[in-house]
């Protein structure tokens, strides 16, 4: 297969395209005059046992989703391979995508699906969210942005955007495209080879949003000014401390240590305390990690350090807030 255009795809499909599960129309239809939205939920390959599966828009069908907002139980690629389309995130941005870009949904992206391009392929790349939690997360580095949207997605952090766009290079255009060809080829072990090529296209993702967050990271340090410093610790929460800060933005600490107390009110210390125990908070009440893997994840390289400033926030230690707020849910 040379192309991934609609009508090539449709000759060259083994079997009939499996469209995304939605509930009934009747059903759609009950849940937007009762909410204004409705959902998707796993698609019929999805529920037998496949991590990943990819719609094909058909760009002459209407359906309910160029209309009213909607939502899935899996995360999704959205990739256009010719011609361009608008979405309209949760009911007020509006994202233009065009070959040159790739949106990445969680399951609680609320979106519309608008696109007046009758020549337009647009592919939906649907990721089974059991794969992500219990396979994905394992295999991705865990330094990088992309493992992080994919965990607080996973565990309904509300710190987190529900949704990414990544310029595509050609190297994930390349990765893509195999992806695509793999599904729909369905050669032997096509599978495993749909899988191997989506871990190549979130590796590359992982390459290209480090070095636009270099790039962040460049241009705060040249402005100097105290809301991008503050953006900047919520940045490297992980890693940042006072002396690599004040190297960075080329202040002394005294300096930046008071400029940051005098309009914050707060210390360096208390306000990196605060985002690392915020996020401490959510791992320990919505996943099963240990203790001593979310405090390292957090920035703490002493594990003790953690446990004896957590109990003096809280008055208890991680564990017993974990049972406690879990018994409330």
């Amino acid at each position: 297969m040379a192309t991934l255009d609609y009508y090539t795809i449709r000759e060259h499909i083994p079997a009939p395209i499996v469209l995304p599960n939605t509930e009934p129309l009747h059903s759609i239809m009950q849940q937007i005059e009762k909410t204004g939205e409705f959902r998707i939920l796993q698609s019929s390959l999805m529920e037998h046992g496949w991590a990943v599966d990819i719609n094909l828009h058909d760009p002459v069908t209407p359906g309910p989703h160029i209309k009213y907002p909607h939502y899935h139980d899996f995360f999704e690629l959205i990739y256009v391979y010719k011609g361009e389309m608008h979405t309209i995130v949760n009911q007020k941005e509006d994202i233009l995508l065009n070959p040159k870009q790739l949106l990445l949904m969680n399951p609680d992206t609320r979106h519309v699906l608008n696109c007046n391009d009758s020549n337009a392929v647009i592919y939906n790349i649907m990721i089974q969210r059991d794969f992500v939690e219990k396979q994905l997360l394992n295999i991705i580095d865990k330094d990088y942005t992309i493992f992080h949207f994919f965990f607080h997605s996973t565990y309904h952090d509300e710190m987190i955007k529900n949704y990414l766009v990544f310029p595509i290079d050609p190297e994930m255009e390349q990765y893509i495209h195999a992806l695509i060809l793999e599904h729909f080829d369905r050669k032997p072990f096509y599978k495993q080879m749909v899988v191997a090529n989506l871990i190549l296209v979130l590796g590359q993702i992982a390459r290209i949003h480090k070095n636009q967050v270099a790039e962040q990271n460049h241009q705060l340090i040249q402005s100097g000014k105290l809301p991008e410093i503050l953006q900047y610790i919520q940045l490297n929460y992980a890693t940042v401390n006072l002396a690599s800060m004040a190297e960075q933005f080329h202040y002394s600490e005294a300096h930046l240590s008071r400029m940051i107390k005098k309009q914050t009110g707060k210390t360096f210390s208390e306000i990196l305390s605060d985002i690392r125990f915020q996020i401490a908070e959510n791992y320990l009440c919505q996943s099963d990690l240990g203790v001593e893997t979310i405090a390292e994840m957090v920035g703490y390289q002493n594990v003790s350090n953690f446990f004896r400033n957590f109990k003096q926030k809280y008055h208890c230690s991680p564990k017993e807030y974990r049972s406690q707020h879990r018994a409330s849910r």
